[in-house]
């Protein structure tokens, strides 16, 4: 839409022109001497100067040629009509159309408050690594040497208790280098050696000797 304006305009500055240079040639015509040769160079000058402009007018830069034009053709006109007293309307309304259509717009700088400004996205790879590491890691299951045992009065059952298999088989496993228990068909229970096995018949016993319940009993 932009272009076809534009193209619009350049034929409507060739037009405007083409008529002004066909009725300053009837001018020169009409007179002799050194308005002839005053109006002569004029007309030269200012048809070199509209070719510049149409060179540039891709740039935006013609566009200020061609005002150039205007403004000079319409002083010729008035120059023309203060020694000869001759007015000619025609050329003049033509000039000052050109003039009011190739006038420079001011532009308007927009100005974007810092508070309008969009803020800058940031990627947090570090974070989501790790967030999908932790997503992915298997539980760490705390290992210690013996199982702590509850402390008895009787001071010859003070060490603590060593978990053999004679429950074996039963509802709960763990390892005997371990103070956490599980249910036999959790993943961690599987990986327990035969002779670090250690069975209890319900959660109340192995808690009594040291041990906590894992994750998949929750």
């Amino acid at each position: 839409m932009a272009e076809e304006k534009s193209k619009f305009k350049l034929f409507l500055y060739g037009f405007l022109l083409g008529l002004m240079f066909f009725g300053m040639v009837r001018l020169i015509l009409s007179g002799g001497g050194l308005f002839l040769r005053g109006e002569l160079f004029g007309f030269m000058f200012l048809l070199i100067l509209s070719l510049i402009g149409f060179m540039g007018y891709a740039s935006h830069w013609g566009e200020k040629v061609f005002f150039t034009v205007f403004v000079l053709y319409l002083a010729n006109l008035l120059a023309v009509w203060y020694f000869t007293k001759a007015l000619y309307l025609v050329l003049l309304l033509l000039a000052l159309i050109g003039f009011l259509i190739s006038l420079p717009k001011a532009r308007t700088k927009v100005i974007i408050p810092p508070w309008a400004e969009e803020p800058h996205s940031q990627v947090f790879e570090e974070k989501e690594e790790s967030e999908q590491k932790e997503e992915t890691e298997e539980p760490v299951v705390e290992i210690v040497e013996e199982p702590v045992a509850e402390v008895k009065k009787n001071e010859a059952k003070n060490e603590p208790k060593k978990v053999s298999a004679i429950y074996s088989p039963g509802k709960l496993i763990a390892s005997s280098r371990s103070n956490v228990y599980h249910l036999p068909k959790c993943e961690w229970a599987k990986k327990i050696k035969k002779e670090r096995r250690a069975w209890f018949k319900n959660a109340e016993e192995a808690e009594e000797r040291g041990f906590r319940a894992h994750s998949c009993l929750q």
